[in-house]
């Protein structure tokens, strides 16, 4: 929901590193998928990092690349606005935010890197 407040109506962007969306779908089910449903409906643009190899695509598949598994991790982080988040897959889930321009800049740099030397997926055949 802090998610949605801060970038509907608004040109910012979404940053996931650590998508895998068989985990998201398990963990969140049809709540998960409502959720990128009104993200999409709302044209909240996003970056989504997953392993390489992952054919498992929720979104358009133009919102992936492919970072080498050696460096993936399936502790997703998230960049948004001002925004840091670790999301935490234990039970029940935990997400670390932190709001913080600073941090969130850091991390959104370090992010863009990873997205401009990853593997653009191959169109499904």
């Amino acid at each position: 929901r802090v998610l949605f407040r801060s970038l509907a109506g608004t040109s910012k962007e979404l940053m996931i590193c650590g998508v895998d969306e068989r985990i998201y779908i398990k963990q969140g089910g049809d709540r998960f998928l409502g959720e990128v449903k009104k993200r999409l409906d709302a044209g909240i643009t996003a970056k989504l990092l997953s392993c390489e190899g992952d054919t498992k695509f929720i979104e358009p598949r133009k919102h992936y690349r492919w970072i080498p598994e050696q460096i993936f991790n399936q502790m997703p982080y998230y960049v948004y606005d001002n925004k840091y988040a670790i999301l935490l897959w234990s039970v029940p889930q935990k997400v670390v935010l932190i709001e913080d321009r600073s941090i969130a800049e850091g991390y959104r740099k370090q992010f863009l890197a990873l997205w401009d030397s990853a593997k653009i997926p191959p169109k499904a055949d």
